[in-house]
Order: C-alpha cells, then sequence, then structure tokens
C-alpha cells in the first residue's frame, strides 16, 4: 500500500512536470512567432537600427516565461514533496505501531517459553524430594560462572536453559534407582548414567532447544576422557557442558541426597579443586572459585 502511494506521487509529478513544459513551450513558440510575424511585417529587418529592442523585448519575454514555467514547477514540485512527507509521516507510525505489536508478541513468547522452561525443570526436580531446587540452584551457578567467563548474552541465555534442563533425562529412570538410600550396584548405577541420552533424546524434536542438547548430552564428560555417556576429551566438550558440570557437582555435594547428608561447602570446593584438570576445566573452576564471594558461598581457606 505504502509503496503504491509513492509511485502515484511519482508518476503525478511526471504529468504535471510534463504537461507544465508542453504548456510552457508552447507559449514560446507563440510569443516568438507573433514577434517574428511582426518583425517581418514591419521589414524591421530592414532597420537594423531597430533590431536590438526588439531582440531584447524577446528575450525578456523569453525570461518570464522560463521563470514562470520554473516557478509552477516548483509549486507542483512542494505539492509532491508534501504529500509524501504526510504519506512517510504516516507510514513512520504504522512501522513503529507494528514494531511495538510485534514487540508485545516477542516478549509474550518468550515469557511463554521461559515458563515452559521452568514448569519442565520444576517437573525433573519434583520426581525426588531430595533434589527439589537443584535446577534451579544448578542454573543460577552455571549464570554466574559464564558471567565471570565473560559469555555473551545469547550463551549466557543458553547455558541457563541448558542447565535447568540437564537433568530432564532423570524423568526416565525409574524411581527406585533414582530414591534409592543405599549405594547403587553396577546395574543401576549404568541406569542412572542413561539420563543424559535419554534428555537429549527428549528434546531432539524441539527445535527451539536444538542448541542445548550437545550440553544436555555431554554434561557429565569429563576433560581427561573419563566421563560418560562416550568417553570424549575437553576438545569435543561445550563449553556449557564443561560450566554446568561444575555447578552440578558442587550443588549436589552441598545438597543432601538419599544416600548422605550435605558435605560442608568447604570440602565440597576442594573436591572441585582435587578433580581441577582431570575431572572438571581448569578455566571453568578458576572462574568459579573467582566468582564466590562472601555473600553467596563461604570462602576456602
Amino acid at each position: 500500500m505504502f509503496m503504491n502511494n509513492n509511485e502515484n506521487l511519482f508518476n503525478d509529478f511526471i504529468v504535471k512536470s510534463l504537461v507544465i513544459f508542453v504548456f510552457m513551450s508552447l507559449i514560446l513558440i507563440v510569443v516568438v512567432d507573433l514577434h517574428i510575424n511582426n518583425f517581418i511585417t514591419n521589414e524591421i529587418w530592414m532597420q537594423s537600427g531597430n533590431i536590438n529592442p526588439h531582440i531584447k523585448q524577446i528575450t525578456i519575454e523569453i525570461t518570464v516565461i522560463v521563470i514562470l514555467g520554473l516557478i509552477l514547477l516548483y509549486v507542483s514540485l512542494m505539492k509532491i514533496v508534501y504529500s509524501s512527507s504526510k504519506t512517510l509521516s504516516f507510514q513512520n507510525k504504522e512501522l513503529i505501531k507494528q514494531r511495538n505489536e510485534i514487540e508485545s508478541a516477542y516478549a509474550k513468547l518468550n515469557n511463554s517459553y521461559k515458563n515452559t522452561i521452568i514448569a519442565l525443570s520444576n517437573s525433573i526436580d519434583a520426581k525426588d524430594p531430595y533434589t527439589a531446587g537443584h535446577s534451579s540452584r544448578v542454573a543460577n551457578i552455571s549464570l554466574k560462572i559464564g558471567r565471570q567467563l565473560e559469555l555473551n548474552e545469547e550463551k549466557l541465555n543458553t547455558l541457563y536453559t541448558a542447565a535447568l534442563l540437564h537433568d530432564i533425562g532423570k524423568i526416565g529412570i525409574p524411581d527406585e534407582i533414582l530414591k534409592k538410600k543405599g549405594k547403587l550396584n553396577d546395574y543401576e548405577y549404568t541406569k542412572i548414567k542413561e539420563h543424559s541420552a535419554i534428555g537429549a533424546d527428549m528434546l531432539k524434536d524441539v527445535t527451539l532447544l536444538h542448541d542445548i542438547i550437545p550440553i544436555i548430552l555431554y554434561h557429565h564428560e569429563r576433560v581427561d576422557g573419563t566421563g560418560y555417556p562416550y568417553g570424549i576429551n575437553s576438545n569435543k566438550i561445550p563449553l556449557e557442558a564443561l560450566i554446568i558440570a561444575v555447578a552440578d557437582s558442587y550443588d549436589a555435594m552441598t545438597s543432601n541426597r538419599p544416600y548422605r547428608k550435605a558435605l560442608p561447602r568447604d570440602t565440597a570446593l576442594n573436591e572441585i579443586l582435587k578433580f581441577k584438570g582431570t575431572q572438571y576445566d581448569c578455566m571453568v573452576v578458576d572462574a568459579f572459585i573467582s566468582c564466590i564471594t562472601e555473600n553467596d558461598y563461604k570462602m576456602i581457606s
């Protein structure tokens, strides 16, 4: 619609310009013709002394006609410019309105997306009362590490979402294994280790979550290649997965579990430092330690 309005204004200007040009040309032709006829009729060409006044008069009349034509063109052009300005102003208001509507719709969609992720995260923790709040705490710790590592906003959002859903695969693990109070046997431990692959498989058809699938799949891999499910080394593990590995371990150690009570925070920190460079990425551990403050956790001695 906007393009058609502008095109119509331009075409209108072209037509008016042509009409003015033809009109002024006809006037010039008539005026010059009258002067020439008068010039010849009165045999002025025989009297060289009277030629200059007629030439001067013709020049003045041609100048006046040209100036009049330019004024008409200018007025026509100003009218087109004015009309175009009104059209552009209207277009600008419409575009601002559309932008606001799009931003509002995006905000609602983004809020709905976040609420869905949080609901999924809560459904994971709800399966086991001992892990209530675990996903949320891991996400917050991961976010702090990510900021310490100066990840951009997009990567931080991806990291946070992946951390909230890192244990989603545990939905597919039997309750008798998840809630077992004693030590897991080999079979049960093998089943527990399947949760990262189960989680990645659960999300494979969710287009919006494609970026977090490798993070969920590899968050239990170790930098020395002895983790699961594939035993890959740090070169192939996404940074976000390495971050979640540290945050996950720390929160797991400092939370009550069916098979043991929560460890002191200093003990948990020392455990992470102990396995720095083997289980955990050195850069991530350093960032984790750096972002700890007195207001968040007890400092390591």
